[in-house]
């Protein structure tokens, strides 16, 4: 019988660079919806155009690199998002709190910090993709693609929605083995209509003031690229090739045009602060900081008929000095420790 999508999941186990994992070392489970699945495995063939035939000599084919690159999309929960952002931030943050509400503070150690927990202690991420059930013998198969490091975060905030995160990975290579018999889910799914008070608990604050806001979302670029030894199949551990990027959109309701002397000003005239906060409960909130706002055109007012006047914002999340990160994040849920461990 053909493999269904039914009772397709992603799983995820941490390890050390280099280090093949299988079903035993998935911990963290999750749920997924209708494509979900962009993570792909890419092997290089290496070919010359030679003289003696008008075609291509299949004979002359050699294998070259073999990376694993693509997305795999989310429906985010509170619980077990601490251990997606420590391999996001690189902070490997203690949570603080008492039974049942927990804070996890990240705030980005630079790259070559000895405290960056995916750089200086090499740890990687296994994946599991369970595509779908078959009834026919050794149907009950995942594919673990392997030594995976994040190299972009999106997250976003759709109107009366679930949050979504998109997570791009790149990898090594990938290992066929039997599925995690019986994977457990977290179940405190974020959505955006937590009924958190416009004022009291803004969704989005541009310099303290807060908007009303029809959909958002963030983007984190780790800067981590693929490094390749010139003999080896596989890629090293990754290392940045680039600045980290952090952008954010927005669209909001808007009264004025006075977005525009922002733009007209980047170096005097920004948004010294931002945030993001998604307040389900004392116990259960995401908040995204952004330390300074750099405004990207247009920035007008679109008037469409006869209603609230909206403006769409792009904006990204710079320093204001060396050494301070472009962003934190602090998430509150019920977890005392991460789900991950080595």
């Amino acid at each position: 019988m053909v493999r269904l999508g039914q009772g397709a999941y992603v799983g995820f186990g941490l390890g050390a660079f280099g280090t093949a994992m299988t079903n035993a070392d998935m911990e963290l489970f999750f749920r997924v919806t209708d494509a979900f699945d962009g993570i792909q495995v890419e092997r290089d063939r290496i070919e010359f155009a030679d003289l003696t035939s008008e075609y291509k000599l299949a004979s002359l084919i050699k294998a070259g690199h073999r990376r694993v690159t693509g997305t795999i999309s989310l429906m985010a929960t509170f619980d077990g998002l601490q251990d997606i952002l420590r391999m996001v931030t690189g902070h490997n943050v203690a949570s603080s709190g008492t039974v049942g509400t927990y804070s996890w503070a990240f705030s980005p150690p630079t790259r070559t910090s000895g405290s960056h927990y995916v750089l200086a202690n090499g740890y990687a991420l296994g994946i599991e993709v369970y595509r779908g059930d078959n009834t026919a013998a050794g149907a009950l198969q995942s594919t673990f693609y392997q030594d995976c490091t994040i190299q972009q975060c999106q997250v976003s905030f759709e109107p009366n929605g679930f949050v979504q995160i998109t997570l791009t990975f790149i990898g090594t290579h990938y290992t066929l083995n039997t599925k995690t018999v019986s994977p457990t889910f977290k179940t405190n799914y974020m959505v955006t209509p937590t009924g958190q008070v416009a004022g009291a608990n803004d969704f989005l604050t541009l310099d303290g003031g807060g908007y009303i806001c029809h959909g958002a979302g963030f983007t984190i670029n780790t800067g981590l690229d693929f490094r390749h030894d010139i003999t080896s199949i596989g890629t090293l551990l990754p290392m940045p090739s680039g600045k980290q990027e952090i952008s954010i959109d927005a669209e909001i309701e808007s009264d004025d045009d006075t977005f525009l002397n922002i733009l007209d000003d980047p170096e005097g005239s920004r948004f010294s602060s931002g945030t993001f906060l998604l307040y389900g409960s004392a116990s259960e909130q995401l908040l995204v900081s952004f330390d300074e706002l750099v405004l990207n055109s247009p920035a007008e007012p679109r008037a469409a008929g006869l209603g609230p006047v909206r403006t769409s914002l792009s904006m990204e999340a710079q320093s204001s000095a060396v050494g301070t990160p472009a962003y934190t994040i602090t998430l509150t849920n019920a977890e005392s420790a991460y789900t991950l461990v080595v």
